[in-house]
């Protein structure tokens, strides 16, 4: 809290809630490049190839599953 009271004290930042807002986006985007980076190093030396109809056949049906669910919720929280 002492650290949040002396950015706004410092005239940086308006109010507390920009500090943690700030410091907030700044954790995100850094645990986003680590994401990255961590996806990148794991995905190299993977060769790359074309789904199997089979692959294509399951993700149709999933993402058919996904939006029926999808459609049947927002349905549900209109009524």
């Amino acid at each position: 809290m002492a650290l949040v009271n002396r950015e706004v004290d410092s005239g940086q930042y308006i109010s507390a809630g920009e500090v943690v807002r700030e410091a907030l986006r700044e954790w995100l985007n850094r645990r986003i490049e680590a994401d990255a980076a961590a996806l990148e190093k794991n995905h190299k030396g993977a060769w790359e190839r074309n789904t199997t109809p089979e692959e294509e056949a399951l993700i149709l049906a999933a993402k058919r599953e996904a939006r029926a669910e999808l459609l049947a919720w927002n349905k549900k929280t209109r009524k």
